[in-house]
């Protein structure tokens, strides 16, 4: 199993294991995760994560972030009559990404 591919905006640390390698990936300050942080790799199964999936994750800056998950959402969230958002600002370099985050929500969707 080599290094998984470069990330732009993050950075990954693996352990080599007797059967493979296990990564995670860790954003950049200001960036914002998308998708499964923890990937592994195996001899015979080669990169896998969450239910043996394969999908990269991003590290995206608020904007983008917002507008992916908009842009996922945007069916389901008109069809509902709301939405909980649950978000951890306890962190103080997380406090103003979520604020953008909460802002661009409700002018996407007042």
């Amino acid at each position: 199993c080599d290094v998984p591919p470069p990330v732009q905006d993050g950075n990954w640390t693996c352990t080599d294991l007797t059967d493979g390698r296990q990564c995670t990936l860790q954003c950049e300050p200001g960036f914002i995760m998308l998708g499964n942080k923890n990937i592994s790799c195996s001899f015979k199964n080669g990169w896998t994560s969450v239910n043996n999936l394969m999908e990269f994750p991003l590290c995206l800056q608020s904007k983008e972030y917002t507008t992916r998950l908009i842009r996922s959402l945007s069916q389901d969230i008109q069809k509902s009559s709301g939405y909980y958002l649950l978000l951890d600002h306890s962190s103080e370099k997380f406090r103003s990404l979520i604020l953008n985050f909460v802002e661009r929500i409700i002018t996407a969707f007042p």
